[in-house]
């Protein structure tokens, strides 16, 4: 993490008062691999609630009252099922606003048991089942396994932003590691974002705007590994010049630091044989 002296007049920290606010989200989402094209469009109605601040950090609930999926269809299905029984999350971030544990995840593990017979049922023609069956056993049961998974998700990314700090000012940036879990395969894409503010408020607009970009982490970036991962996969393997990586958020923060709205660019591009693209938007829901 790089820094320089805060010379702000404000330090971006926490609500520490108890709030509610909601949300609607929108995550587009396309996926084209040779000629196969997979589209979905996920929208959800989400209200974010402070609970109180303690010994442990800030603890969260979130109430997801309305989710939509426009694709159903095989792995997609089964995002939709699980979807089901995850409506509310009950966790704890830290000081910098980073997402640290699940409270209620013996309640979700509980909700996964018993649904377990009817999923294996109802999705048995998908290949190696039992297989994701004890992935899911092990992603429902261990903390960590779940941080991982859902650190990485849109919910995360842009309702708990890891902002929170007063090193991060006007005249200096964070950088700071994010990792997408099982991108290629079972090979991970870690990617390095630079978060800083493009915007302070002002008497017209009251939001404080940040941008968060980010590019390949080459340190932990498995080159070789992924280049055999479609060699394994594609016959058109010499189609693979290059990894074209592109990802943006874009965040508003209201006068208490909490956000308001928020976008998310990510893109994927290998050579002429993947594409991966998802657009992601929060706008606050007034009440």
């Amino acid at each position: 993490m790089e820094t320089l002296v805060n010379k702000n007049n404000f330090i971006i920290q926490q609500p520490q008062l108890v709030y509610s606010k909601s949300y609607e989200i929108e995550i587009t989402q396309k996926i084209i691999s040779e000629s196969d094209v997979n589209e979905n469009i996920t929208s959800y109605n989400v209200k974010k609630s402070l609970i109180k601040k303690d010994a442990f950090g800030f603890l969260y609930s979130l109430d997801i009252t309305k989710r939509k999926q426009s694709n159903q269809e095989g792995l997609r299905g089964m995002e939709y099922y699980l979807s089901l029984f995850q409506k509310k999350i009950i966790l704890y971030v830290d000081e910098l606003g980073q997402f640290k544990s699940i409270v209620n995840l013996k309640e979700i593990e509980e909700q996964w048991i018993t649904s377990r017979s009817d999923f294996k049922k109802r999705f048995k023609k998908t290949p190696n089942i039992s297989e994701i069956i004890e992935r899911l056993n092990l992603l429902f049961s261990d903390m960590e396994s779940f941080i991982k998974v859902f650190n990485q998700s849109e919910l995360v990314s842009l309702l708990f932003p890891p902002v929170y700090t007063e090193f991060l000012t006007t005249e200096s940036y964070l950088i700071q590691q994010k990792n997408y879990e099982d991108f290629f395969g079972a090979i991970s894409l870690p990617l390095l974002i630079k978060t800083e503010i493009i915007k302070l408020p002002t008497k017209d607009n009251k939001a404080l705007k940040m941008s968060r970009q980010g590019h390949i982490n080459k340190s932990l970036f498995k080159e070789d590994e992924i280049k055999q991962f479609f060699r394994n996969h594609y016959q058109k393997y010499n189609l693979i010049v290059d990894f074209d990586i592109n990802y943006i958020e874009l965040l508003d923060l209201d006068s208490k630091y909490v956000i308001d709205y928020a976008m998310q660019i990510f893109s994927v591009k290998i050579g002429g044989v993947y594409l991966f693209e998802q657009f992601s938007k929060v706008i606050t829901v007034k009440e």
